[in-house]
């Protein structure tokens, strides 16, 4: 499916350690894939994506937010840590969140000695005051900034970006952000940008998401 985010492990596919490795991508477009002509080949970035045997997997971070107000707001990261080969030591995961309007930071820490399981879940939480709350005005968008640590040396970090709203949908009331009622104007696009062809360009995604914006649009069905 082209349209979706995918992921391989590679791991039991390489050689022994100081062997070449050779990595063949083949692409096929069969035909009849969708309702107009999609494109062929690589259109999206592409990772390599190297970690340690302890390590937060692809996708191993969601965050949620399961109380906001004007006055706080709960945080909620549940961070997956993997560990296939079962290497046992000290694990300790810090999570800094970053504010977008100010210099204030909020730190939570996570240990686990000793870490031996093949996978684990660790559960922060923070309050935050005073939120800022992401609008359609100000999109404002905090940092989740976690590294993990396997005795005493930190083995990887990632930065996860996330806002803090409300939302909700009801017959009565419609759509409501942040308890503000919202129409949403919107457009079907397709993912192709004209003679530029399938590939996503960052430059030319901006400026259509510009145009459709100067021209009164506030939501898009992609």
């Amino acid at each position: 499916y082209g349209y979706t985010a995918f992921a391989y492990d590679l791991t039991p596919h390489l050689n022994p350690a100081g062997q070449e490795n050779i990595l063949a991508v083949q692409v096929k477009n069969e035909g009849k894939n969708s309702r107009w002509y999609s494109g062929s080949g690589i259109y999206r970035n592409v990772k390599l994506i190297k970690t340690g045997k302890v390590h937060i997997p692809i996708w191993g971070i969601a965050v949620t937010t399961p109380e906001v107000s004007v006055e706080k707001a709960t945080v909620k990261l549940d961070i997956n840590i993997a560990n296939p080969e079962k290497e046992t030591g000290k694990l300790v995961v810090s999570t800094t969140i970053k504010s977008p309007v100010n210099e204030a930071e909020i730190k939570a820490v996570t240990t686990i000695d000793p870490f031996s399981d093949e996978n684990v879940l660790a559960e922060q939480k923070f309050e935050i005051g005073q939120p800022a709350l992401w609008s359609l005005g100000t999109p404002d968008l905090y940092e989740a900034v976690t590294e993990v640590s396997f005795d005493g040396k930190i083995i990887d970090r990632q930065t996860t970006t996330f806002g803090i709203r409300t939302i909700e949908f009801s017959p009565e009331k419609g759509f409501l952000l942040n308890g503000q009622p919202v129409e949403l104007k919107g457009g079907c696009l397709h993912h192709d940008n004209g003679p530029l062809g399938s590939a996503a360009f960052e430059t030319a995604e901006y400026r259509r998401v510009k145009t459709m914006k100067e021209n009164g649009f506030n939501a898009i069905r992609t």
